[in-house]
């Protein structure tokens, strides 16, 4: 939820742009998620969100090298 709302804000700001790692995160979720510019049921854009965020394709879009979580956890 708080992606997607995040990428509301950006659109609404347009032109003002973003971080490129940031850019590159937004192109990933918007070749499966449309942007919000009509009301719709949102069940479908939450469960493709939750995919891409747990696929680690929304990190692995920003070209920033983060720690595997699986092996740091305590």
């Amino acid at each position: 939820i708080e992606m997607l709302c995040g990428m509301e804000g950006i659109r609404f700001r347009a032109p003002l742009a973003t971080s490129a790692p940031l850019q590159s995160a937004m192109q990933e979720v918007s070749r499966t998620i449309d942007p919000l510019d009509t009301d719709r049921f949102l069940a479908p854009d939450l469960e493709a969100a939750g995919a891409i965020v747990r696929s680690g394709a929304l990190l692995s879009s920003t070209g920033i090298p983060f720690p595997d979580l699986e092996t740091h956890a305590t």
